[in-house]
């Protein structure tokens, strides 16, 4: 199909099947979105590797990284060097973000980038599925295509968590981000992007009587998808990845995709949990992972405390947190650019 005739179709709402589907930088308002980045990039990657999954993937390897609300460079000196950064944003491609994956790409890590829909919240959903935003996709798209080398890419992570007032809510999610991985697909061949969804585990935890998997895994947004993305703690069952993305897996295999590998968008362990205790959960997951390359490629610590009253997840909670996972980014399964 031509460029121009999927163009129309997105526009008229067609045959694209478009309806199955957070630190901030603001679009300047002199900055018109279209004309942001030149339409032809002129980037190319090198070949993937042989038997990768998605593009950046190294098989048999794991990028293993974190976030942090605080200065990157100062919390690698703590860890070591990382292979994955993940960073939020809003609605825009700014300057911010723009130089953030540069700094990574600069320093061997893959960036993984959320930002969420105009305004923040769910209204925003229905507006992009609608169209109202196609320019400012576009714009995106050109920009992560203008780098050299791959960025992993999420629409609103964890949606399940802003829809529980509306059933109507996880279609308007699907189709977003439907369109939008159409949209970037359509005006750069998602160069260089891993669009990937991020849905908290707790979405397919059979105590979880609130949500539904399957409004989240559907077999359009499933197949979109470069790769699942989680979010993913240690909690007071002690479940740890084996039982919990097994669950998942079933679900991507109900919507089709057995093999569809998984990526862990935020991790974390914290002392107030002791059966078994934070560093020997950690390495008891490092080690399941390990061994399963072919199922998960990326794991990115939420090396954070946003919340004081939710469980302390930094790294600095205790020496012996840091070590154990020092020890694990220096695995020779961990990997960097």
């Amino acid at each position: 199909m031509s460029r121009i005739s999927r163009r129309s179709l997105i526009k008229n709402g067609g045959a694209l099947s478009l309806g199955g589907a957070v630190a901030p930088a603001l679009l300047s308002q002199v900055e018109d979105p279209s004309t942001l980045f030149p339409r032809e990039p002129r980037n190319i990657l090198p070949a993937p590797a042989a038997g990768a999954r998605w593009t950046g993937h190294q098989p048999g390897k794991i990028y293993l990284g974190m976030s942090t609300n605080g200065d990157i460079t100062r919390e690698v000196r703590k860890t070591g060097a990382i292979g994955v950064h993940r960073h939020y944003y809003q609605w825009s491609f700014g300057r911010g973000e723009r130089s953030t994956i540069a700094n990574d790409h600069a320093n061997r890590r893959i960036p993984w980038v959320s930002f969420k829909p105009p305004g923040g919240g769910t209204n925003g959903w229905k507006q992009i599925a609608n169209g109202q935003h196609d320019s400012a996709i576009r714009a995106r798209a050109r920009g992560y295509a203008s780098f050299s080398k791959p960025i992993i890419v999420t629409f609103h992570h964890e949606p399940a968590e802003e829809a529980r007032s509306s059933r109507d809510l996880p279609r308007q999610w699907q189709r977003a981000f439907c369109r939008i991985h159409d949209l970037m697909q359509d005006e750069t061949n998602l160069r260089n992007v891993v669009f990937v969804p991020i849905i908290g585990d707790y979405t397919f935890n059979p105590w979880n009587k609130r949500d539904r998997p399957e409004d989240w895994a559907t077999p359009d947004v499933v197949r979109r998808s470069g790769f699942f993305g989680l979010d993913l703690y240690q909690n007071q069952s002690g479940d740890g990845l084996d039982e919990r993305i097994g669950r998942v897996r079933e679900h991507l295999a109900d919507a089709g995709y057995p093999n569809k590998m998984v990526g862990i968008g935020e991790t974390g362990v914290a002392l107030k949990f002791r059966n078994p205790n934070a560093v020997t959960w950690w390495q008891q997951q490092w080690q399941w992972a390990s061994r399963n390359t072919d199922k998960i490629g990326v794991i990115s610590y939420f090396n954070s405390n946003n919340n004081p009253s939710r469980p302390d997840w930094r790294l600095s909670e205790s020496p012996a947190k840091l070590t154990a996972f020092r020890a694990s980014l220096s695995s020779s399964r961990s990997c960097r650019l």
